[in-house]
């Protein structure tokens, strides 16, 4: 039987040793990284709405679309069918939206670590092509102008004795109705994510409309799939009408918490880039066909 030196069991000891550090910081590397991502996950899904991923059913039918009293892109009033269709409950929310960055990767809004201490706050800062990837990955679509503006309405159709209001509940901007710069003091500041994390609200905030969609009106602005034409209602089909075939901008739609009253009306249509970011009053919502 050979035994070792003292020499040589001390140099093993040490070497022992120095393996059991490298053991020991290793794992604690690892689940101080995990804990990191767990921890930013959590804050997206801490207090968490229950119904989030909710959509509404719309019914198919005919309205009037548009104003004659509003902006020459909202003329002519014109009838549209819209065929049955699924919509969102809800503005996609910071809790959804980080889900859809952990699982693809997809890159983050600005101020997003700020964003995830209100996971029930719509997702801001995204550009089109963010909205139809994320819309995608749920495995719905970003709803058609013509869809959008009929559920806004949530039944006011303008037809058959119906109103043809200016919002979804009414004639009258109401601030205990939406979210949106009442005075015009919030639209005299400048925009970006130092006056947003003041005035953005969780979705939800306000009374439904009649068809149980929330935020219809103010909060953010909502992409559409289309684009954007300011002469489309001219010559658009009077049936499930999608769009133009191309063109510069998307459409937007619903107004926000830092435009005044005029841009939350059903009607009121504005086109943007959609490559275009740095916008704390966009957000997203879905809306998927019938089955």
């Amino acid at each position: 039987m050979k035994f070792m030196s003292k020499k040589s069991t001390s140099k093993k000891s040490q070497t022992d040793l120095v393996s059991q550090k490298k053991t020991w910081v290793l794992p604690f590397a690892a689940v101080a990284i995990l804990g990191w991502h767990l921890a930013i996950q959590g804050l997206a899904s801490e207090q968490v709405k229950p119904d989030m991923d909710e959509m509404v059913a719309i019914p198919a039918g005919y309205f009037m679309m548009g104003s004659n009293d509003g902006g020459d892109n909202e003329k002519p009033v014109h009838k549209v069918y819209v065929s049955a269709f699924l919509m969102d409950k809800y503005e996609v929310t910071v809790a959804q939206y980080q889900r859809f960055i952990a699982a693809t990767g997809h890159r983050l809004p600005e101020n997003w670590n700020e964003q995830l201490q209100n996971p029930n706050r719509p997702a801001v800062n995204v550009d089109w092509n963010d909205a139809n990837a994320y819309a995608n990955w749920a495995g719905k679509r970003l709803p058609t102008e013509t869809e959008w503006e009929y559920a806004a309405r949530g039944g006011n159709t303008g037809m058959e004795g119906k109103p043809h209001y200016q919002y979804p509940w009414g004639n009258e901007a109401s601030a205990t109705k939406a979210n949106f710069d009442v005075d015009g003091s919030r639209g005299r500041q400048r925009e970006g994510w130092g006056i947003a994390k003041l005035y953005l609200k969780d979705v939800g905030s306000y009374s439904p409309n009649s068809y149980g969609l929330y935020d219809m009106a103010g909060n953010v602005w909502e992409w559409c799939t289309d684009w954007f034409d300011p002469n489309y209602y001219k010559t658009s089909p009077e049936r499930t009408p999608k769009g133009p075939a191309n063109g510069t901008y998307r459409v937007l739609r619903g107004g926000s918490w830092y435009h005044n009253a005029n841009s939350m009306r059903c009607f009121k249509r504005r086109g943007r880039g959609p490559a275009i970011r740095g916008g704390y009053f966009i957000g997203i919502r879905c809306a998927r066909d019938a089955r």
